[in-house]
């Protein structure tokens, strides 16, 4: 089921391919599929591409704390919190502060 959503987003992808929310759908079909590795590297993608949505920061975080990867976390909502305060989104932002506060 999650590969014929995956399917299913990459088609619409190929029909808006600047379309963030799309490449979030996928990178997270990723993740929800354990493909950790992959997922990450779609948010990251998505991050340069798309500086200001800030959804993928919140999850590129979470996934690289899932990698036991702290610092590079660290980074991720670093900037994030500045890019989401900077939108106004401080639910957003505090949430990243949070998962922040939580690594070792």
């Amino acid at each position: 089921m999650a590969s014929d959503r995956k399917t299913q987003l990459q088609a619409l992808l190929a029909d808006f391919p600047e379309d963030p929310f799309i490449k979030y759908g996928i990178a997270m079909e990723d993740v929800s599929a354990e493909h950790l590795v992959s997922g990450l590297a779609s948010f990251e993608k998505l991050i340069s591409e798309h500086p200001d949505y800030v959804p993928a920061y919140l999850q590129a975080g979470q996934v690289a704390a899932r990698l036991e990867n702290s610092g590079l976390a660290r980074e991720i909502y670093t900037k994030g919190i500045v890019v989401a305060k900077k939108a106004k989104d401080f639910k957003a932002s505090g949430e990243m502060e949070q998962f922040m506060d939580a690594l070792d």
